[in-house]
């Protein structure tokens, strides 16, 4: 005991010296070299050194100067930094440097001089994402380094992807459409900077024209028929190490599209910062929260909430029913569980309970936690072990179906290019309450048992449908005509889809002259626009 006492206070003298050693012998210029990060002079203790025709400075005054954390690691005797979720290792006495646990050789070793622990400027300076640039020294000016740092926090790390025919039934101008929509939306950048972690591998996209190609790439890129069968059946999409596989034919819309590109490049991006410690759950949810934010980013708030509320209500319902299984650690485990729901749309909802409950920095922090191979990473970063979340995530669960109706509060607004009858009708209710409503914005309340505030004197309108429990119709009868696309549309609106106490908003719908109905997703018909729908 006494010995390994002696040896971890050795160790922790080292950290305070600023990693000082006992340097071995090593052949230095005595030129003045001059290091700028950021057009700012970086003042080091020991000067910088020309060794082997490399720069060499002291690791911590560089790093630090770019704004990383910098530690040493006695265990693994090495040095470390760490910004924007980038983590370089650098053993001492070695000619390998680690970025996120990839090895990168370089020509030199690290040296140990005066003291300090000194790198190869340029080597170490770009696995951390700077720009290294040097001037000759003149007569009137020294040999002079530029180091330009990089913030991955700022625009995240755009990945290189390659979009490629993986079935070979792809039309080319199919596959343009999708390098298009990843440029413009910017999907990869926004996932990098959404974890702050940077691609560091190039990325392939496989895309297949339907399910049975879908099938076929996967079998032919070597995965188990078991796996691919599973995959086929429950999922629009998967990634596995720098790939990505989607079946054309399970999206139908771009947004759709979008949310799978998001929801699998946060896979890809896990994968190539090492985070494969990472429990299946943790990684789905947070994944179905990065595609749902990409997929709804133009939408109004009113319209992405709605769609969230939805997707807690089918878990609520599956906690109901009892068939709610436990949160997975392993990915096969999920792709596999066939309880009658969407496991991952669980997952999700215990990522946002746990961002909720300690804040998305928290959640950051565990994944560096678990990048280090830090012991019980979930109970460091939370307090907690991963038992009682999910205790108290059932209980929360529990909570919310538990709920009592309270009813409705709706704020929306009339423009002018409205013109024609407003009315609302209650869940529950045959009968619609009418008026004309002039230019405003307007809140009304819907209460349970039927009763209305808010409004003015309507007047009653029979409905020829019965009654339904579970929605509020607000509706638009147009008059003038109003045509669209050819169309008249009779009669439009908007359903309130009432569950476990809560409101939300479900869709618009438009019921044209020729007997069909689209239902568009928007908080905007005819003129009229839902601003918030707000549970009691």
């Amino acid at each position: 005991m006494g010995k390994k006492l002696q040896h971890w206070i050795a160790a922790w003298l080292v950290v305070i010296l600023g990693f000082s050693l006992v340097p071995p012998s090593a052949h230095a210029s005595g030129e003045e070299i001059l290091v700028l990060v950021d057009g700012k002079k970086v003042s080091f203790d020991v000067q910088p050194q020309l060794i082997k025709d490399r720069t060499f400075v002291p690791f911590r005054a560089l790093f630090e100067a770019m704004g990383a954390n910098v530690w040493w690691d006695p265990t693994a005797w090495s040095a470390f930094a760490e910004k924007d979720g980038v983590r370089i290792r650098i053993p001492l006495d070695s000619n390998r440097i680690f970025r996120n646990d990839q090895p990168i050789q370089m020509d030199v070793a690290t040296q140990v001089i005066q003291g300090r622990t000194l790198i190869p400027l340029r080597f170490v300076s770009e696995a951390l994402g700077a720009e290294v640039d040097w001037k000759a020294e003149t007569a009137t000016t020294p040999f002079t380094v530029t180091v330009k740092s990089t913030s991955a926090s700022e625009t995240g790390t755009a990945a290189k992807i390659e979009v490629l025919n993986g079935d070979g039934k792809v039309p080319a101008e199919r596959i343009r459409q999708v390098e298009t929509l990843l440029a413009n939306s910017k999907i990869s950048q926004k996932v990098s900077q959404s974890f702050t972690l940077p691609f560091t591998h190039p990325v392939r996209i496989y895309l297949a024209a339907d399910k049975e190609g879908y099938r076929q790439i996967l079998l032919n890129h070597g995965h188990p028929a078991e796996t691919v069968n599973a995959a086929v059946e429950v999922s629009s999409g998967l990634a596995y190490g720098n790939s990505i596989y989607i079946p054309l034919s399970e999206l139908p819309s771009e947004k759709d599209f979008k949310n799978v590109l998001a929801h699998e490049l946060v896979h890809v991006l896990f994968n190539q910062n090492g985070l494969y410690a990472m429990p299946s759950w943790i990684n789905e949810g947070l994944a179905w929260r990065e595609g749902l934010k990409v997929e709804y980013e133009n939408y109004s708030n009113v319209v992405a909430e709605g769609r969230k509320t939805e997707l807690r209500h089918h878990v609520l319902d599956a906690k109901k029913a009892g068939k709610l299984t436990g949160l997975l650690n392993e990915s096969q485990d999920t792709l596999e569980a066939s309880p009658g729901y969407n496991v991952e749309v669980q997952d999700w909802m215990a990522v946002d309970y746990l961002i909720n409950r300690y804040g998305f920095e928290k959640v950051k922090t565990y994944i560096s936690h678990v990048k280090a191979n830090v012991t019980n990473p979930f109970y460091r970063a939370f307090g907690i072990s991963q038992q009682t979340f999910e205790t108290n995530f059932n209980a929360h669960l529990d909570s919310l179906i538990g709920r009592a109706d309270k009813g409705v509060k709706v704020t929306f607004k009339v423009t002018d290019s409205f013109k024609g009858s407003f009315l609302i009708m209650p869940k529950g209710q045959t009968n619609w309450r009418s008026l004309a409503l002039p230019t405003g914005e307007y809140t009304v309340i819907v209460y349970p048992d039927g009763t209305v505030s808010g409004l003015t004197e309507s007047r009653l309108q029979r409905s020829s449908g019965g009654p339904e429990y579970d929605v509020v119709y607000i509706g638009l009868s147009p008059s003038p005509t109003v045509v669209e696309n050819g169309n008249v549309i009779n009669f439009a609106g908007f359903a309130l889809k009432y569950a476990y106490g809560e409101y939300y908003l479900l869709n618009g719908w438009k019921a044209y002259g020729n007997g069909t109905t689209d239902f568009p997703e928007t908080n905007s018909i005819l003129g009229v626009q839902i601003l918030n729908v707000q549970s009691l």
